[in-house]
């Protein structure tokens, strides 16, 4: 994966950490970046930590 596909898959676990809300524009930019991008070993564990915060309630999705 590109450095800057990660940078922006941190960029986005970040935002909906602090924030508790994943965005319709996060939401946007995480699905370019992994359509873009081939998934190496960190950008699944990423994704798995966005998702397991969500499935917790630590962060909600935004509409």
């Amino acid at each position: 994966m590109s450095t800057n596909a990660t940078y922006t898959l941190n960029a986005i676990l970040a935002n909906a950490s602090c924030n508790g809300i994943l965005t319709q524009s996060d939401r946007r930019m995480l699905k370019e970046a992994i359509v873009s991008s081939s998934f190496d070993e960190e950008a699944q564990q990423l994704v798995n930590r966005l998702l397991h915060a969500i499935r917790r309630g630590w962060v909600r999705l935004g509409f």
